[in-house]
């Protein structure tokens, strides 16, 4: 079986740490470099680092300040947030990014993302993908939930795998901040319905979490809200 990877997230906006609830309320809560050592020394196995901005204001990545913390972590770091272009993918590798996680523009241009993944390997590049429950239907967003697509998440899953990506992201909005996962039937309904590696995020509280998740066959999770409010250590979910 696979590794069950516990990933620190961290959302960064204007060089800052921020943290909301349901992607909503933003904060500055720190600076990226003070939270790194921390989550490595405790046992991280990956870290991210996600400029939750740079889709939506159609800016560059901070690569200076990526190359900067790079250089601090010795596992692997994914880069994600406004990589819609070849060169900027480059940079992002240069700049030490191990894995590069595309949301926005897989929607905007599907033919760079399948070149992208021709030059680089599906291992190299992941796919994020945030959720949000309308109505009793499970939909699709973008633009760090901000923009509706209008797209069913488990038809979006099914168009992600045509696409050879090599892991998904699933990130619940309804739960992100929340300390509270969603109902059991949802987690497994995802992990039947992916047939690639899954990682999940949103609404972690504790260890029992992080059980039913490796019970369910997830490769990973994503934490941020938990670990960065210091409700629990990391190495306390290496079970």
């Amino acid at each position: 079986m696979p590794k069950f990877r516990i990933i620190p997230r961290l959302e960064i906006k204007n060089g800052n740490v921020i943290k909301g609830m349901k992607m909503e309320g933003l904060k500055i809560i720190g600076k990226p470099q003070n939270y790194l050592s921390n989550y490595i020394s405790h046992g991280a196995d990956e870290i991210m680092y996600d400029d939750i901005v740079a889709s939506l204001y159609d800016r560059q990545l901070d690569f200076d300040n990526i190359k900067f913390l790079s250089e601090k972590v010795n596992i692997p770091l994914i880069i994600s947030g406004g990589i819609r272009s070849i060169d900027l993918a480059k940079k992002a590798f240069r700049s030490g990014a191990d894995k590069i996680c595309l949301n926005t523009s897989i929607f905007n241009n599907k033919k760079f993302v399948k070149n992208l993944i021709k030059i680089y390997g599906s291992q190299s590049i992941a796919c994020q993908i945030q959720t949000k429950e309308i109505n009793g239907t499970f939909e699709v967003f973008n633009e760090s939930g901000r923009e509706r697509t209008n797209i069913r998440l488990f038809d979006w899953i099914k168009t992600i795998e045509t696409l050879n990506f090599g892991e998904i992201y699933l990130i619940s909005i309804d739960h992100d901040g929340t300390n509270k996962i969603p109902d059991l039937n949802f987690l497994k309904k995802c992990r039947e319905e992916v047939k690639i590696p899954l990682v999940y995020g949103g609404g972690i509280k504790d260890e029992l979490d992080i059980k039913k998740l490796k019970n369910y066959g997830y490769n990973g999770v994503l934490i941020s809200n938990a670990i960065h409010l210091k409700k629990f250590k990391i190495q306390n979910l290496k079970i």
